[in-house]
Order: C-alpha cells, then structure tokens, then sequence
C-alpha cells in the first residue's frame, strides 16, 4: 500500500511540474506566432504564383521571340525575292529596248557601207532621215518625249539657258530657239533643253 501511496504521490508530483513548466504565454506571442505561420503560408502560396506567372511570361517571351524571328526571315525573303524580282524586269526592259534599236544599228552599218557607192547626198540624206525617224518612234513607244519650247515662256525649272538676245519676232521672256533638244521620260524631264530667251 505504502507503495501505491509513493507512486500517486510521485505521479501528482510530475504533473505538478508539468503544469509549472506550462506557463502561460505572454500575451500577443501566440498571434505572433500565427501571424509568421500565416505568412510563411501566403509567401509559400504567393511564391507558387508567381513561378506560374514567370513560367507562363517565359514561355509568352519564347513564342513572341520565335514569331519575331519567323516574320524577320520571311522579310528577309521577300526583301530577297524583290530585289531579284526588280532586277528581272530592268533586264527584260533593256533586253526588250536593245532588240528594237538592233535594227536601227543594221541600217546604220548599211549606210555607212554605201557612203561611197554612187548614191547621190540627197538620196544618202533621205536614208539617214528614214533611220532617225526609226530610232526616235522607238524611243516615243518606249515613254521618251521631245520638249516643244520654241514660242513658249522661258521657265527657269524646265529650260537651261544659254543666251539672251534682242528679237523682233518674240516678245521678252519667250524663247527664240533651241540649241540641244530636251526630253522627258513617263512625264520627268530627264535632259532640260538649252534655249536661247528674248530680251
């Protein structure tokens, strides 16, 4: 029985201490200790969004960077087929205007061939006529144009002057004559005639 009593006794004891070292937490430490596990849990929960943000702002920069490159070479291409495209045609043009002066060169040779046989100067004259007028219908149905500017106002942006003169037939500020033809090109004047202006 003694023994029953010590061990009671010894069990009360120990539940004693144990409530002693239980004391009560100072006041606020238990939210403080709440607080820090509700916010190691939102970090953790914050921190697992913003991987899945970051992953899908990762892979949003990979795709946009892959269509940036995809669009870079197809210009690259198109730029390319452009060019070789615009080199075809001027080559097509020029071949194009080269096959219709060839005939013009042809009977230039002829003439030149003939200089000394007995054609007249007249008749010499009369061919290289012919030529001329061959060579300027191609050059009309190619886009070229002769400048008509005797008897019109001088314009300093359309006519190159040469001289001024004192004339009887024009009034002041018309031109009197050419001295070199100018032409225009699909409506730009490529070569500005020089003129000689009345006074």
């Amino acid at each position: 029985m003694n023994d029953k009593k010590k061990k009671t006794k010894k069990h009360l004891d120990d539940m004693k201490t144990k409530k002693e070292n239980l004391k009560e937490p100072e006041s606020g430490t238990l939210n403080e200790e709440n607080d820090a596990n509700h916010d190691e849990v939102m970090e953790e929960v914050i921190s697992k969004k913003e991987s899945k943000k970051h992953i899908n702002y990762k892979k949003e920069l990979e795709d946009l960077n892959e269509k940036y490159l995809r669009l870079l070479a197809e210009y690259d291409n198109f730029r390319k087929r452009s060019a070789r495209e615009i080199e075809n045609l001027f080559k097509t043009a020029t071949v194009n205007l080269i096959k219709e002066l060839l005939p013009i060169l042809d009977n230039l040779d002829l003439a030149t061939e003939h200089k000394d046989n007995k054609t007249t100067l007249e008749e010499y004259v009369k061919g290289i006529t012919l030529i001329e007028d061959q060579l300027r219908d191609i050059l009309a149905r190619s886009g070229l144009e002769h400048l008509e500017v005797v008897g019109k106002p001088f314009d300093p942006n359309l006519h190159d002057a040469v001289m001024q003169i004192e004339s009887d037939g024009y009034e002041s500020g018309i031109v009197t004559s050419e001295t070199q033809k100018g032409y225009m090109f699909s409506g730009t004047v490529i070569r500005h005639p020089k003129v000689i202006v009345s006074k």
